[in-house]
């Protein structure tokens, strides 16, 4: 006893007539009114999967920047984490730590010297300083 598709029509309507469903092995009885509300909801659920592109697309013409940004805070954040890692491993070998000191010393030393003692080299810093800003961030 094979029953025909349900229309969207008889959707609508509550039946509780029982309808025999391979009745031959398994012996069950299941009721119209529970086939056409599985029915309803599998109907609501795949117009609701068919719409998922369209409020992706929605969300992200609505908050564009915020996730760009979060986007590139998260980035950052992992970049760092790689940065502190792979400088964890090289300060554990026994002899490049304290060269790094002392290179960090001397690049400090120099930028002092040739930077910060007289006043036409901290007029040029300042300079550059400000060629830099209008770069990046503009007027």
């Amino acid at each position: 006893m094979s029953e025909s598709l349900v229309t969207e029509k008889q959707l609508t309507k509550a039946e509780i007539s029982p309808v025999n469903l391979n009745t031959e092995s398994t012996g069950t009885l299941a009721t119209r009114e529970y086939l056409d509300k599985s029915l309803v909801v599998g109907k609501q659920l795949s117009d609701t999967i068919a719409l998922i592109p369209q409020y992706w697309s929605d969300f992200w013409q609505a908050y564009q920047r915020p996730v760009t940004l979060l986007g590139w805070l998260i980035a950052g954040i992992i970049a760092l984490k790689v940065a502190l890692a792979v400088l964890g491993a090289v300060n554990d070998f026994p002899l490049l730590a304290p060269i790094f000191e002392l290179v960090g010393l001397g690049y400090g030393g120099w930028f002092i010297y040739r930077y910060i003692i007289g006043f036409a080299s901290r007029q040029e810093l300042s300079t550059r300083i400000n060629n830099v800003k209008t770069f990046l961030f503009g007027q």
